[in-house]
């Protein structure tokens, strides 16, 4: 009782422990609870911005092939952030509806695809996982893409298409930016080859077609600058790309047959002008066709060696699954060194490494992955301009697989995707597949809507 009423009777200070501060009071949380949605939707506007930033140099990238690693290590960084910045926004209304099937058939046949991709590299024994990771990029890209941002990505393939031309075009004066191909000197810009520089420009100015339709005389600018370019190149199959979006650009105008004949001319007239101007002394790579295999650079050889390696040598399991990756390679070093370098056609590229499962389950995830982005954009049934656009951006893929293996290469596969992208931003209106029924009574969004 004493020692209680003692203690009562001391100041604090003496009964607080010595060389101890009280303590303070414990701070309030970081974010409170009124805070919180605020710092959540700052993340949500930054972050999309960051990847579209790094999607739109997607070209520069490609022209540090030199560089280990970078593409690799670039890729990954996109994926990271996208990934992250995938949620909807709060309070923002969905764009359509819900592509839950299309979703799931999507990814179920990406599974499909990569484990078939998995057995191709076990059975050559070469785990080259950067190859199986260039060859299932564009779908995974398509999976994290925030698709909901149409004008982030609509600026974003715009800066695409612009920076890959203007740098491209920039590198005309320099040394580094051409090799010699054959007998002539081919233009490869920063890229690596030819034909990527070629199919890169081409896309790049379907997306400028697409997106900027308004604007005649960029456009004029642009189409002249890439015609050159693909010209130089001396990439003779995307002299056939080049014209299939000159001819697009055309009846997008809205003009007739007789103007399209003109164009064709007026198209024609100037490669052939920029091929006397260019390779004047030259033999331009061979251009006489009663030699094909000169002429087409040793890819009949090799497409020979190929179909009589899958009649004669392909039991029915290597039928049905191939011989593993790179298997067409090492037919064409074992059977004639001076073939092409691998079987220069995607068919025959899936048929001799995958074999008829890989063939199908690549043509059906890429089916599959138009179809759910498309769905993304609420059109149910494409048709009209969307189908033009779509059908141009589908043949500029197909007409370089005849004489190249597309699939392999990261500059084939996103331009690709990104012409799809720019298809559907250009003829969607936005708005769910049901209000577009009952605004426009025809089934599907306005042919003219603006993404």
């Amino acid at each position: 009782m004493r020692l209680a009423q003692l203690a009562a009777a001391l100041p604090p200070r003496l009964l607080a422990p010595r060389g101890r501060a009280p303590r303070p009071p414990l701070p309030p949380r970081l974010l409170s609870a009124r805070r919180r949605p605020q710092a959540a939707a700052a993340v949500d506007g930054w972050l999309p911005t960051l990847g579209f930033a790094l999607l739109a140099c997607k070209a520069l990238v490609d022209g540090g092939y030199a560089v280990p690693g970078l593409a690799s290590a670039y890729f990954a960084a996109l994926l990271g952030v996208f990934m992250f910045a995938a949620s909807e926004p709060q309070g923002a209304p969905a764009p359509g509806r819900a592509p839950d099937r299309r979703h799931i058939a999507f990814v179920l046949a990406l599974i499909a695809y990569g484990c078939l991709e998995v057995l191709s590299l076990w059975r050559t024994n070469l785990w080259g996982l950067g190859d199986a990771l260039k060859r299932l990029s564009p779908f995974l890209l398509l999976l994290v893409l925030p698709l909901q941002r149409r004008e982030g990505l609509r600026r974003c393939l715009l800066a695409y298409a612009l920076i890959a031309i203007a740098v491209n075009l920039a590198t005309l004066p320099f040394g580094f930016a051409w090799t010699t191909w054959g007998s002539a000197r081919t233009f490869i810009g920063i890229y690596f080859f030819k034909t990527d520089l070629a199919f890169g420009m081409v896309s790049a100015l379907l997306i400028l077609v697409l997106l900027m339709p308004q604007r005649r005389r960029l456009l004029l600018a642009c189409g002249l600058a890439v015609g050159a370019m693909v010209v130089l190149a001396n990439a003779r199959l995307n002299y056939l790309t080049f014209l299939v979006v000159a001819v697009y650009a055309l009846m997008a105008r809205g003009l007739g047959w007789r103007s399209l004949v003109l164009g064709a001319a007026c198209v024609l007239g100037f490669v052939g002008l920029t091929l006397w101007a260019a390779q004047a002394g030259t033999q331009l790579s061979a251009y006489d066709i009663s030699d094909l295999g000169r002429f087409t650079q040793g890819r009949v050889r090799t497409w020979e060696m190929l179909l009589i390696e899958l009649g004669v040598y392909y039991r029915p399991i290597d039928q049905l699954i191939g011989k593993g990756h790179d298997h067409d390679l090492l037919v064409a070093l074992l059977h004639s060194p001076r073939a092409a370098f691998d079987s220069h056609n995607e068919v025959l590229s899936q048929l001799v490494n995958r074999g008829w499962l890989g063939l199908v389950a690549y043509v059906a995830t890429w089916g599959l992955a138009l179809r759910y982005a498309v769905g993304r954009f609420a059109i149910d049934a494409p048709r009209g301009p969307f189908r033009w656009a779509l059908a141009t951006a589908v043949a500029l893929l197909v007409l370089q697989g005849l004489t190249g293996v597309v699939s392999e290469y990261s500059t084939k596969t996103w331009p690709f995707l990104f012409c799809v992208l720019a298809a559907a931003l250009r003829f969607s209106g936005g708005e769910p597949a049901a209000a577009a029924r009952t605004d426009g009574g025809a089934g599907h969004a306005p042919a003219g809507a603006r993404g």
